[in-house]
């Protein structure tokens, strides 16, 4: 614990000395709702990256996030009930935003934890980049490339709208009726990618694809009952996260809250901090990038940011991280799963018999990572 603290303390040192000016853009990774389109991620080279310039290309396992969705309906109903109360502190003389009472609140009409028109942006974006990079290193068809995900409605909109970029098909709208794609079966065995889309290939004709559901390798942490009993419901797995809940940190934070809009603190808990950044975080991962950035990031400061950050990342790294030695190893069938496919291949090509196959991995959120 000590050295997540120091590790803390050194974040917090180094944002306090770069943020003595408001910054222009958004500047927290907000924890697990990190907009993938800011993650700035670059190639990585090393003496060994340079080696496999030098190899072919043969075959390709990619295990991907879900894309953008929306929050939980515990978590929709939070931002409704804050607000309200925002408004009648704001109506009592506290100088709230205006434009946050003017906002919509966030998700209101959205479907629970369903995949967001950003999600299926991203993955209809990822399959377009992933086709023209994998086309620069071997011939393939749709007929070899495998799509899995688990059994979650945002998972298998993910695999069809990766499917359909990568397929380079028109645009696709979220359609939440899960029925048309994987029938009436609570857990498929698969469900189709391109059910009334319009397919396009080399040949030019229709090809029908699907998506094959496997839990056992994409969904393991929910089968799990070592996992869900001693970790994932467990509130004293996660006792460093309620240590800092209590800290002077987070005090201090409120405080802070409280004295800028001069409100009571009978009417606002740290709990609804915690909802600020919550409203924020989905915000911004969902906004457009000619979007204005979402007022319910105002209400918190740059000063702000980094504590509810490492707050929330303590809880993940707790149950879903390297807290435990569980949280990883129930991940080594899908791991040996991946490690079998690369061996096979290697096999069949050494024999001159293998065609080039792709397997494209979807899953279902952040504990498979």
């Amino acid at each position: 614990m000590g050295a997540l603290f120091s590790a803390f303390c050194a974040i917090a040192t180094f944002l306090l000395c770069i943020f003595n000016r408001e910054p222009e853009t958004f500047f927290s990774g907000l924890s697990s709702k990190t907009a993938y389109r800011f993650c700035g991620l670059k190639s990585y080279e090393d003496k060994v990256s340079v080696q496999f310039k030098r190899c072919s290309l043969v075959h390709v396992n990619v295990l991907l996030r879900h894309g953008t969705r929306a929050p939980d309906s515990k978590s929709i109903k939070s931002f409704t009930d804050l607000h309200e109360r925002l408004k009648e502190s704001y109506n009592n003389g506290s100088p709230i935003p205006y434009k946050l009472l003017t906002h919509p609140i966030p998700f209101k009409n959205a479907a629970a934890k369903e995949l967001l028109p950003r999600g299926f942006q991203e993955h209809d974006g990822l399959g377009r980049r992933f086709f023209n990079l994998m086309r620069q290193h071997f011939n393939f068809t749709i007929e070899n490339v495998n799509f899995y995900s688990s059994s979650i409605d945002r998972c298998i909109a993910s695999g069809r709208a990766f499917y359909n970029g990568f397929i380079n098909g028109s645009t696709i709208k979220p359609i939440w009726n899960r029925t048309l794609y994987c029938g009436n079966d609570e857990i498929p065995n698969s469900c189709l990618l391109n059910n009334q889309l319009s397919e396009i290939n080399n040949h030019d004709h229709y090809i029908k694809k699907n998506i094959t559901i496997n839990n056992y390798l994409l969904r393991f942490f929910a089968d799990c009952k070592n996992y869900i009993e001693n970790i994932e419901k467990n509130k004293s797995a996660i006792y460093e996260y309620y240590q800092f809940l209590n800290s002077n940190y987070i005090v201090n934070s409120y405080e802070n809250f409280i004295k800028r809009f001069n409100l009571k603190r009978e009417n606002y808990t740290f709990d609804d901090l915690k909802i600020i950044f919550l409203a924020c975080a989905y915000e911004v991962a969902a906004m457009d990038d000619n979007d204005d950035l979402s007022p319910w990031c105002s209400l918190l400061t740059p000063y702000d940011y980094p504590v509810w950050e490492y707050l929330a990342d303590l809880k993940h790294y707790w149950r879903k991280s390297y807290g435990y030695e569980l949280n990883y190893e129930q991940s080594c069938p899908l791991l040996g799963e991946i490690i079998q496919q690369i061996y096979n291949v290697a096999i069949n090509f050494q024999k001159d018999n293998y065609s080039h196959k792709i397997h494209l991995v979807k899953t279902s959120n952040s504990e498979t990572k």
